[in-house]
């Protein structure tokens, strides 16, 4: 019934789409609750849809540079003011549609029909992984080695949390969107049934699949292109291991959101739908998922030190006050993070094909240090740096995009991924709530 039509949206500012869910909300007569504000002062709420017990909870905006599911969360509200007679049931909906409103207007200026490459890294803006909302929800673990503790240090994290104490969702949405390779998922507490599922969504849509994480290049995935949510968890023995007279200050950031709904025995999925994908550009035959590992993680290494050469050398011009500023400072770290954890796989022997070499190629070893480059730019470049002073920086992102526009990158319809975001919430809503009312979505 909400799939009865394909989605024509387009990337919205926030100014657009916050108009276009409160129009939404009047006209369904869904509920207002005020979770709290940005750290520059813009509202974050959420409206509830429906007054059925088990709630299905969206968010868009959890990456500052994943505009995707904002749009996606109006095409779902709007559809249910054409159908409202499917919040007559027992399922509802709790939507916040931008968890991290500061960080996704800093990013409107390359929204377009498809996303042009050279406007987004001219104007890419990504937050420091210590200010990711949904990366900051409460951390209370205590075993026999000790215990970590850390509360939600964002005030985004803190609406996120009383919006979820709110609705002890049967589905958290987080609505990411990755920005090149093939459309993946990971997800948390799913059944086999709806792995399965998920894995079948990406050819019904034209859009390729990922068949790897490209962190973590030999996890195993629960179904074709479905994989585990990380968990934060997983580290806090060696972290209390570590002898650290304060361990709970090695808590650089907090708890999943995902992680965090355990407590309710939710379902969470992440759709990490693409911006472009790249196409097949070299012979691959016989190469190694160990061969490409150490292949990138060489290249990345390299680029730390490259990066952590320029920060100190343009250090007072990346301003503590400035975002970007603060993501091009973690950068160094989380580069040389990423390079460590890509030499554990340098040894595997697994043959991988031609289209997972471009992807990882083209994502680790050129898009993501472009992010970092085009930050660097123009937090500097605001700052005061002159042109003369940048030129190493600006050669190094002027190459950068030279070799992207070589890469042969297919740019994907909006609408599409919209389209495929919103089927994987329903799909996974009406699964995770079998046997209601609902399933007649």
């Amino acid at each position: 019934m909400l799939l009865d039509r394909k989605s024509t949206l387009g990337l919205l500012t926030l100014e657009v789409a916050t108009a276009r869910l409160h129009r939404a909300a009047n006209t369904l007569g869904a509920d207002r609750v005020e979770l709290g504000c940005s750290r520059e002062g813009r509202p974050i709420e959420m409206f509830r849809f429906g007054a059925g017990a088990m709630r299905s909870f969206w968010y868009g905006g959890p990456h500052a540079n994943e505009p995707v599911g904002v749009s996606t969360i109006i095409e779902l509200v709007e559809r249910l003011v054409v159908h409202p007679e499917v919040l007559s049931g027992e399922v509802g909906f709790d939507i916040v549609l931008c968890i991290d409103p500061d960080g996704y207007v800093r990013n409107e200026n390359w929204f377009g029909p498809t996303v042009d490459i050279d406007a987004y890294y001219r104007g890419f803006f990504r937050q420091p992984l210590g200010e990711m909302p949904d990366w900051d929800l409460p951390v209370n673990y205590s075993s026999n080695s000790g215990a970590l503790r850390r509360q939600s240090a964002l005030p985004e994290g803190q609406a996120l949390q009383v919006g979820l104490e709110l609705s002890r969702p049967r589905v958290l949405y987080a609505l990411h969107n990755a920005e090149l390779g093939g459309f993946h998922f990971y997800v948390r507490a799913a059944s086999e049934q709806l792995s399965a599922r998920l894995s079948e969504v990406p050819a019904s849509f034209g859009l390729p699949r990922e068949e790897g994480t490209l962190d973590n290049p030999g996890a195993q995935p629960l179904s074709p292109g479905v994989f585990a949510l990380p968990a934060l968890s997983e580290s806090f023995e060696d972290i209390l291991r570590s002898d650290h007279a304060e361990p709970s200050s090695q808590l650089h950031f907090g708890a999943s959101a995902a992680e965090w709904c355990d407590m309710y025995g939710t379902t969470s999925v992440v759709p990490e739908v693409p911006l472009w994908s790249a196409t097949k550009e070299r012979h691959a035959d016989n190469v190694t998922l160990g061969d490409l590992s150490y292949e990138t993680s060489t290249t990345l290494a390299r680029f730390a030190v490259w990066l952590a050469d320029a920060v100190d050398t343009h250090s007072r011009f990346l301003l503590d006050s400035d975002p970007k500023a603060r993501s091009v400072r973690d950068a160094v770290g989380l580069f040389t993070r990423l390079s460590e954890s890509l030499a554990l796989w340098s040894r595997s022997e697994r043959t991988i094909d031609a289209d997972a070499v471009t992807r990882n190629t083209v994502m680790l070893e050129l898009c993501l240090p472009q992010r970092f480059l085009g930050m660097l730019l123009a937090a500097t470049t605001e700052a005061g740096a002159s042109s003369a002073a940048l030129s190493s920086v600006d050669a190094a992102f002027n190459d950068g995009m030279n070799k992207l526009k070589a890469a042969n990158i297919i740019a994907h319809p909006i609408p599409t991924l919209v389209d495929a975001q919103l089927n994987v919430g329903l799909l996974t809503t009406e699964l995770c709530t079998q046997g209601t009312a609902h399933s007649s979505m």
